[in-house]
Parts: C-alpha cells; sequence; structure tokens
C-alpha cells in the first residue's frame, strides 16, 4: 500500500473514525483501492466507515493504532502526507517528518453489516 493524501483530509477522518472506536478497540482500519482509502473504526457497538480521495500508487490495506496514528498524522506540518506500507509498519512522511506507525498483524475491526431495506417515506 502506498499513497499521498491532504493531511487535513486524513485528520479530520481519523478523528472521527477513533470516536467511533472510543469504549472498544483503539484500532483503525485503513484499506486503499482505486484511489479511495476507506477508514474503519469500531468499539462494537458502533461502527464508523469513512471515504476520502487519495492518490494510490499501490492498494493495499492494514490495522494500525487509531490515537497513536491520529498523533503521528497531527504531528506532520506538511500539507501532503505520503504513507508507505513494508513488512510491518507504515512509514508516514511529509516535508521534513517521517514517522513508523506498527502494524496491527491478525487484528480485525469489528463491523456491523447493515442490512439492505426498502425505503421508507413518512407524510
Amino acid at each position: 500500500m502506498k499513497f499521498s493524501v491532504s493531511r487535513d483530509a486524513l485528520h479530520e477522518a481519523i478523528t472521527l473514525a477513533n470516536l467511533a472506536s472510543k469504549g472498544g478497540s483503539d484500532v483503525l482500519s485503513l484499506t486503499v483501492a482505486n484511489n479511495k482509502l476507506a477508514l474503519l473504526g469500531s468499539s462494537g457497538n458502533v461502527t464508523l466507515a469513512l471515504d476520502i480521495p487519495v492518490s494510490a500508487t499501490t492498494d493495499g490495506a492494514a490495522v494500525v493504532p487509531g490515537r497513536f496514528f491520529q498523533q503521528v498524522v497531527s504531528s506532520i506540518p506538511a500539507q501532503t502526507i505520503s504513507v508507505e506500507m513494508s513488512a510491518a509498519a507504515l512509514a508516514v512522511s511529509g516535508g521534513a517528518s517521517a514517522f513508523s506507525v506498527r502494524t496491527i498483524a491478525g487484528a480485525q475491526v469489528n463491523h456491523i453489516q447493515i442490512p439492505a431495506v426498502d425505503a421508507v417515506s413518512v407524510t
């Protein structure tokens, strides 16, 4: 997985996804496909999925510690952030800043499936 993204868009999405995982596991699922980053945070009772546009050169997926990843992103002063996955970590960089965020192998974010239903209108 390798992509670049607006720092502000990524920070806002991580902040919202972390709200869903509050009181539950402190992990975020990141999936990059078709120039879109899908972020998923869940406490087991509440699940929040967000999509943001990215410029991806390689698709992939990872699970990372949510609050630590948020702190890393907020510490980068550059407007564009680059993220690249290596064997067991994400290299997160922007401007002169560079961080390594360990991925969590074998972890899964609880995802609650919302069944499709017919539309209902109230008058």
